[in-house]
């Protein structure tokens, strides 16, 4: 599964390999899109947490970014 930059990115990268595509273009908002990830996934995991903030769980915010990594696919191998 992908989160929806992820998915804007994809998109992108396809529209760029097109012949009328203007790649340098394609390219500043690729890079623009890419450095809003990790807000992307600030954000998510903030929602995920939000119900839990009253009495913050080490061991569940563990789990909530383990979850988003394993979800959205986005941890580095």
């Amino acid at each position: 599964m992908k989160t929806p930059l992820q998915e804007v990115i994809e998109t992108i990268k396809e529209y760029r390999d097109m012949d009328t595509c203007d790649t340098e273009t394609c390219n500043t908002i690729l890079m623009h899109i890419a450095s809003m990830i990790e807000k992307e996934r600030r954000v998510i995991l903030h929602a995920f947490l939000d119900g839990y903030l009253h009495s913050p769980d080490e061991g569940f915010i563990d789990y909530a970014r383990n979850y988003y990594d394993e979800t959205f696919n986005t941890k580095e191998k």
